[in-house]
């Protein structure tokens, strides 16, 4: 199928009925659903530690577990709700927000999405698990790296805010922050190129909580 697609033009492309195009399409979500905590987990603490040695090896950040930043999904649908205004993101029309944290392999490690496009990252952020009960996920001194739109607190660390005067430690934090981020980028880019629907969802939002 392409991007846009209906039951009725999957039906002509594969002669098939509509019904069973949607019944398809379920099967493979069920499928997804089922094997998503074989894939996306939370390191335990002798991973955490083997992750942390290797970012500290390559980028000079001791103890930390990975990195994290939040991205628009957009919205191919206008919401039909009362709150429809808050899903108008920074970037597309209409958008969903989703805070990611990634291991330095690429690998999303826990993400919280459904967010309207208009929420604040740190907004996100204070609600994941991981930062709700930090205990139960980062050793003492682990954390994880992030950009400035966050607020530091003992389990993130971010970039420093761009100020009016000319900070060079702070430049010098920056610039050694800017290379494992960047992984973080790639990480998104895998995730959209392998499925493409993130690029443009197809859902319409009403009112009716199980539409969220």
């Amino acid at each position: 199928g392409n991007n846009g697609e209906s039951n009725a033009t999957q039906r002509n492309h594969f002669m098939i009925s509509s019904g069973r195009t949607q019944l398809h399409r379920d099967r493979v979500v069920e499928a997804l659903n089922s094997v998503r905590n074989d894939w996306i987990h939370w390191p335990d603490a002798d991973e955490r530690k083997s992750i942390a040695k290797r970012i500290e090896a390559q980028f000079y950040f001791p103890n930390c577990t990975g990195m994290m930043d939040g991205t628009l999904l957009p919205l191919s649908i206008q919401p039909c709700c009362s709150d429809y205004e808050d899903y108008v993101g920074r970037k597309f029309q209409y958008s969903l927000t989703v805070n990611v944290i990634n291991d330095d392999k690429r690998r999303i490690r826990a993400y919280l999405a459904g967010y309207p496009g208009s929420t604040h990252d740190n907004r996100v952020r204070s609600n994941m698990r991981q930062f709700k009960d930090p205990q139960a996920f980062f050793e003492v001194t682990e954390y994880v790296l992030c950009d400035s739109a966050y607020s530091p607190s003992d389990n993130a660390i971010p970039a420093y805010k761009k100020g009016s005067g000319n900070n060079t430690s702070q430049n010098t934090f920056n610039g050694f922050l800017a290379s494992p981020r960047v992984i973080t980028e790639h990480t998104m880019g895998l995730w959209k190129g392998r499925f493409p629907w993130l690029r443009g969802i197809r859902m319409e939002i009403t009112d009716n909580p199980d539409s969220k």
